[in-house]
C-alpha cells in the first residue's frame, strides 16, 4: 500500500490495544502536517474500531500541509459530519481558514462546535479594510454550528481582529481568552468602524480580569445574559476598582455560577500574571483593603437571584479577616448551593489560626442564614493537608446550627 511504513504498522497495534479516548487525544496532537495525517488515515482504514466518529471530534492543523490534507479527506469521506472541534496554530493559519480555504472546507464541517485558536505567534496589528469586514461578516453569518471560541496563548493579539469574530458569529455562546496579554488584547483601535465585542448571544464569558476599558468591549446587555462568567486573577481588579464593579453590577438574574480566581488550584502564572500580582503588592498595605472595600460595598447583589455556585479565591495579602466576613454577609439572602474558597499561602506567610478562624465563623454565618449545601475548601499551602482540614473545622463546627457537606482538598 503506498506510504505504508513500519511504524504504521506499528501504530496499528498499539492503537488496537488503547481506549477510544486515548486515541482521540494521540490523532489530535499528530495531525500537523501532511506525514502524520496521511498515517492517521491509514491506520483508522486498518483498524476497524478507528473508523467510528469518536476518533475524528477533534483535529488540530498546525501546518498548511495539513489543512490541506484535510481539505482533501473531506471530499472524499464524511470526515467533516464527524469533527466536533477544531484547534489551528497561529493567526495565519485561521486567518487563511475563513479567506483562501473558507470554501472548500468550511461549510463540510457540519457539525463543529467548538473553535480554537493558538496565538503564540501573534497577528497583525492592521484593522480590517471595509471590504474585508464585509466578506468576513458573511461568511461568519453561515457558521451557525460554532458555540465556543477559545483564543490563547496570546501575546501580541489585535483587538479589533479577535473582537470582530466574537461578535459576528450567530450561534456562539462560550467566549474564553486564555493566558491572553490584555493590554494589548484590549486596546480599542480608533480605526475599527464597529462596536466590537458586543454580543448578547454569549452565555458563558471567560476573563483574565477585569481589565481597562472593559465597557467599550462588552456591553451591559452582554454581562446581563450571562450564565457563568469566570475571572482568571479578580485580584487584579484592585488596580481598577471601577473596571470590577461595571463588571459585577451588570450581571443579571440568568448568572448560576461566578468564578473569582486567583492563579490557584493548578493555573499558570503567565508573565502577565505575574506582572499584575507585583503591581498589586506594590499598592502598599493601606490601599488594598480600601480598594477592596471600594468593590464591596460598591456591588450590588441583588440581581443575582438565579446565583448558585460561587467560587473565590485568595491570596497572601489579602487581608482575609476584613474582606471574607462581608462578602459572605452580602451573599446570605442569595439561594447558593455551593460555595469553593480557595486558599494560596506560601511558607512565609502561613494561614494561621485567626484567618481559620474567621473563615470558619463567616461561612457558618452563611450555611446557617442561607440554603448553602456544600462548602468546597481547596488548600495551596506547607501546612500538611489533614492538619489544614482540623484546623477549619476546629474553627467551624462551634457556629454551624444545621447540617452541611465540607469537602477539604489539596489544590494541585
Amino acid at each position: 500500500m503506498p506510504g505504508w511504513t513500519e511504524a504504521t504498522s506499528r501504530a496499528i497495534k498499539i492503537y488496537s490495544r488503547l481506549s477510544d479516548d486515548v486515541v482521540v487525544d494521540i490523532m489530535g496532537y499528530n495531525w500537523n502536517d501532511r506525514r502524520t495525517l496521511f498515517q492517521c488515515a491509514l491506520v483508522c482504514r486498518q483498524w476497524a474500531r478507528a473508523t467510528r466518529s469518536v476518533l475524528f471530534r477533534t483535529v488540530f492543523l498546525g501546518g498548511p500541509s495539513g489543512r490541506l490534507q484535510l481539505c482533501s479527506r473531506l471530499e472524499k469521506s464524511e470526515l467533516g459530519s464527524w469533527i466536533k472541534e477544531l484547534r489551528i496554530g497561529g493567526w495565519r493559519n485561521f486567518w487563511q481558514l475563513w479567506t483562501k480555504f473558507y470554501n472548500p472546507l468550511m461549510p463540510k464541517l457540519e457539525n463543529l462546535r467548538r473553535l480554537t485558536v493558538d496565538l503564540t505567534c501573534g497577528i497583525p496589528a492592521d484593522a480590517f479594510t471595509l471590504e474585508e469586514q464585509a466578506d468576513l461578516t458573511c461568511k461568519l453569518s453561515q457558521c451557525h454550528t460554532i458555540e465556543q471560541l477559545t483564543f490563547t496563548n496570546g501575546a501580541m493579539v489585535s483587538p479589533h481582529c479577535v473582537l470582530f469574530f466574537t461578535r459576528c458569529l450567530p450561534g456562539l455562546r462560550t467566549l474564553v481568552l486564555d493566558d491572553c496579554d490584555v493590554y494589548i488584547l484590549f486596546y480599542q483601535a480608533p480605526s475599527v468602524a464597529v462596536p466590537f465585542g458586543r454580543s448578547p448571544q454569549l452565555t458563558c464569558l471567560r476573563i483574565p480580569y477585569a481589565y481597562q476599558n472593559i465597557a467599550s468591549l462588552f456591553s451591559q446587555e452582554t454581562l446581563f445574559s450571562l450564565e457563568t462568567l469566570e475571572i482568571g486573577n479578580w485580584l487584579a481588579s484592585l488596580l481598577h476598582p471601577s473596571n470590577a464593579l461595571y463588571v459585577l453590577n451588570n450581571l443579571g438574574p440568568e448568572l448560576s455560577t461566578l468564578s473569582l480566581d486567583c492563579f490557584t488550584s493548578g493555573s499558570k502564572v503567565h508573565a502577565q500574571g505575574s506582572s499584575v500580582m507585583s503591581r498589586i503588592e506594590k499598592l502598599g498595605v493601606e490601599d488594598i483593603p480600601k480598594k477592596l472595600h471600594d468593590i464591596l460595598y460598591g456591588w450590588d447583589v441583588d440581581r443575582l437571584i438565579g446565583l448558585r455556585t460561587l467560587r473565590i479565591g485568595f491570596m497572601d495579602h489579602v487581608p482575609l479577616r476584613q474582606f471574607l466576613p462581608i462578602l459572605l454577609c452580602k451573599l446570605r439572602h442569595l439561594h447558593l448551593k455551593t460555595i469553593s474558597v480557595c486558599l494560596s499561602f506560601d511558607t512565609a506567610t502561613e494561614f494561621n489560626e485567626k484567618n481559620y478562624h474567621s473563615l470558619g465563623m463567616s461561612l457558618a454565618v452563611l450555611i446557617n442564614q442561607s440554603s448553602l449545601e456544600r462548602v468546597r475548601v481547596e488548600y495551596l499551602g506547607s501546612l500538611p493537608l489533614q492538619q489544614a482540614q482540623d484546623e477549619l473545622l476546629h474553627a467551624l463546627r462551634p457556629f454551624a446550627t444545621r447540617g452541611f457537606k465540607l469537602m477539604f482538598t489539596r489544590a494541585t
